[in-house]
């Protein structure tokens, strides 16, 4: 009796997803994390604007004016270092501590005036307004 007989089809126990009210739309939960998420962007993009905006508030380029006046000033101040520097150059013995510093000292502040000179002859220099 059972051989005769047309197989029986299997009951389709599995679950069409593909007929589902919501399928291919994006879960509630994932729109609420993309909103945080570019909430996040958002305001980082907005600390890094406040960040360059006072950086660039704080440097301000040098008027020539002002550039020739320190120019000016370091001349006049290398001028004097050199005449207290050649006062005592003239001593071949340099027999003190004291002598042997003070000849140092004038010739590293003659250095970093020759330096700072040179450095301001360049052109396109920026000031930091904090100072």
């Amino acid at each position: 009796e059972n051989i005769p007989a047309a197989p029986r089809k299997p009951v389709d126990a599995t679950k069409d997803y593909l007929h589902k009210e919501d399928y291919g739309k994006v879960p509630k939960y994932l729109s609420h994390i993309k909103r945080d998420i570019a909430e996040e962007l958002n305001y980082i993009r907005e600390l890094q604007q406040k960040r360059e905006d006072m950086a660039r508030s704080l440097v301000r380029p040098m008027d020539e004016d002002e550039r020739l006046a320190l120019i000016d000033g370091l001349k006049a101040k290398w001028e004097h270092v050199n005449t207290d520097y050649q006062s005592i150059t003239h001593l071949t013995k340099l027999d003190t501590t004291g002598k042997i510093k003070r000849k140092e000292k004038y010739e590293a502040e003659l250095s970093q005036i020759e330096k700072d000179i040179e450095r301001l002859n360049r052109k396109g220099i920026c000031v930091d307004s904090t100072m």
